[in-house]
């Protein structure tokens, strides 16, 4: 079970999501990014399964990322996690694909990047970044 996630924000700076939280790394509650004053907004939802033989294998998932309007994007996820050999540390690699938005991203479409690496055994914290291209959609093509 994922319990805390450490990301990398654009600015460089290392943010963690615990329990649906955004807190620094020594875990004090935050609402905007300690390193460039960004809001953060909400957190994301990411449901996820793998398939994995000593660490390594496929994975796939959902994430639904929240704006503080509430305008929402939900994409899909589908990648592969090489570990070493001692399982000790792995990387992570998934394509993602924007199926669908509310609020201001109801029009939206795009794809992108997941890609992450855990320093330590399985089970302890990923350091993921994601890389989505957001464009509005012209309805008018349909």
């Amino acid at each position: 079970m994922l319990t805390e996630l450490a990301l990398t924000h654009p600015c460089d700076t290392i943010i963690h999501l615990v329990a649906g939280a955004w807190t620094t790394p020594r875990g004090r509650v935050i609402t905007h990014c300690p390193g460039c004053g960004e809001w953060l907004g909400s957190a994301f939802l990411m449901l996820g399964s793998v398939d994995y033989v000593k660490g390594n294998g496929p994975f796939s998932g959902f994430i639904t990322f929240s704006s503080a309007d509430g305008s929402t994007i939900g994409v899909s996820m589908q990648g592969e996690t090489v570990a070493s050999a001692d399982g000790a540390n792995a990387s992570f690699n998934a394509t993602l694909g924007l199926i669908g938005g509310t609020g201001r991203y109801t029009t939206a479409e795009g794809t992108g990047t997941f890609v992450g690496s855990r320093n330590a055994t399985l089970g302890t914290t990923v350091a993921p970044t994601f890389d989505l291209h957001v464009e509005r959609r012209d309805l008018s093509r349909r």
